[in-house]
């Protein structure tokens, strides 16, 4: 190396006076030592590099930090300890329940192993299908309340059943067919009039209009009234039996009378 070269190199070398050991100073024609050197790579080795930093909540990228408006947004979405409920008796739908509460309700939940769709098991720590549930409603829905039976024969509301004791008191009391008179000449007391003679009788009946209260119509199918004849009873007692008329003028009893050919003479 030429003397000149040397002499240029001294001229722009770096005293070790020019050397700064400390991040505060702003000089422009200093030196960093080596040591803040380090320790400035220190700092950027512990850095996240911007093209590492996830904008949003779905990256999955374990390698990745959230950014701080993420970050600001879950503060804003977090959920505090205050809201969390330890109990199964809060109504709020804003209130996550604790895991405490969530741990119970998983020891006492039912496991799909614990449904019986039939209604033959006599399990009482199990539950019963809605399937089966539905067949019961059906079943119920089809039967009968047992306030809808009547146990009297005066009931008339609708939608009633009657009660078997009482069906069996109707049968016991019913009429049988063997009971029925088709005639006017039985003098059974037990016994029911068929329908056919009842209409035999109707059509031969006496109509109260065929009832005459006076002994002047000389009508052949009318009747006299019950009043007419009282009035024919007491003439009819009034009257002087044949037995009783006496044809002579020697009979001496006094209840007898005479004639009227006897009186004449």
């Amino acid at each position: 190396m030429s003397a000149n070269q040397g002499k240029l190199l001294e001229e722009k070398k770096l005293n070790k006076t020019d050397i700064r050991d400390n991040l505060t100073r702003t000089d422009t024609d200093k030196a960093l030592s080596a040591k803040q050197g380090k320790l400035l790579k220190t700092l950027v080795d512990s850095k996240i590099d911007t093209v590492k930093i996830a904008d949003n909540l779905t990256t999955d990228d374990a390698k990745k930090v959230l950014s701080a408006k993420q970050g600001k947004v879950l503060e804003e979405k977090k959920l505090n300890k205050t809201d969390i409920k330890d109990n199964l008796t809060s109504t709020d739908t804003d209130k996550p329940l604790s895991a405490k509460q969530g741990k119970l309700l998983d020891e006492k939940k039912l496991n799909k192993t614990d449904i019986r769709d039939n209604l033959t098991s006599t399990d009482t720590d199990k539950a019963l299908s809605a399937k089966q549930g539905k067949l019961l409603k059906t079943l119920v829905d089809s039967k009968i309340d047992t306030l809808k039976i009547a146990d009297n024969l005066t009931t008339y509301a609708g939608q009633r059943v009657l009660r078997a004791k009482r069906g069996k008191a109707l049968e016991e009391k019913k009429l049988n067919k063997t009971d029925i008179r088709d005639n006017l000449t039985s003098t059974d007391t037990d016994k029911a009039l068929s329908a056919k003679q009842g209409k035999l009788l109707e059509e031969k009946k006496l109509n109260k209009t065929d009832i005459r209260d006076n002994l002047t119509r000389t009508d052949t199918d009318k009747a006299w009234s019950a009043k007419q004849g009282k009035l024919l009873k007491a003439l009819e007692e009034k009257k002087i039996d044949n037995l009783k008329i006496a044809d002579n003028l020697t009979t001496e009893n006094a209840k007898r009378a005479w004639s009227a050919k006897k009186g004449n003479q």
